[in-house]
């Protein structure tokens, strides 16, 4: 009995020095903190639930709409639009475009009024050789090139523009239908070269609008 209790004692004189030690080493966690570390780990978990409950396509939706906001997403959507039509031009023998060193604004132009930047670069390259014969920073031919802009972007944003407010508007919603208004002498073949600029160079489809661009860079 008298080892068995020198044994017990030695066991826990050495339990309270691990105490001693581990408690100058590791502060003890306030209350508060351990009430947010509880709080924190429940909201993980019900997030988790949540995800695996969900069908996996829908995995890569929620993620965007948790992790990005609003800001986030149309940022990511116009790199987006800008990579393929940057990509488009570089691939497709027009790498010395002058309207690549703007393309950022020119999409940026497009999406403020609602036009596809591909439909607006397709008549660019029908109209100028995208920018390549441009008359100032009008390298859309508009008004008969009568009209400068000081830059391509401000040409952009004048052009899409005018084809929101007197084209699409008024239910001029394809490219032979805008063709005839757009350049009435050879609308046949303008439409051609539009169309072909959009589908073979750019590769997307003939849609008009902004929401076309993307869904074209999320398919």
């Amino acid at each position: 009995m008298p080892n068995l209790r020198r044994t017990m004692a030695a066991g826990l004189a050495l339990c309270a020095m691990s105490a001693i030690l581990l408690t100058a080493h590791f502060p003890a966690v306030s209350a508060k903190t351990g009430a947010k570390a509880i709080a924190a780990k429940t909201d993980k978990q019900i997030k988790e639930q949540a995800v695996y409950e969900i069908q996996p396509i829908q995995w890569t939706q929620l993620a965007i709409r948790t992790s990005c906001g609003q800001a986030c997403r149309r940022g990511k959507i116009l790199r987006a639009v800008v990579r393929k039509a940057d990509h488009a031009l570089a691939s497709s023998g027009y790498l010395s475009s002058p309207l690549r060193r703007q393309l950022v604004g020119i999409v940026k132009a497009a999406r403020a009024a609602g036009i596809s930047p591909f439909f607006l670069l397709a008549i660019a390259g029908t109209e100028s050789g995208f920018g390549v014969q441009a008359c100032g920073g009008n390298a859309w031919g508009w008004a008969s090139c009568q009209v400068t802009f000081n830059n391509f972007t401000q040409g952009a944003s004048a052009v899409a523009k005018a084809l929101r407010a007197n084209y699409l508007d008024h239910h001029l919603n394809t490219v032979d239908t805008v063709s005839r208004v757009y350049c009435p002498p050879t609308a046949s073949s303008w439409a051609g070269k539009v169309r072909f600029f959009m589908t073979r160079v750019f590769g997307v489809e003939e849609g008009l609008r902004w929401s076309d661009a993307v869904h074209a860079v999320k398919t």
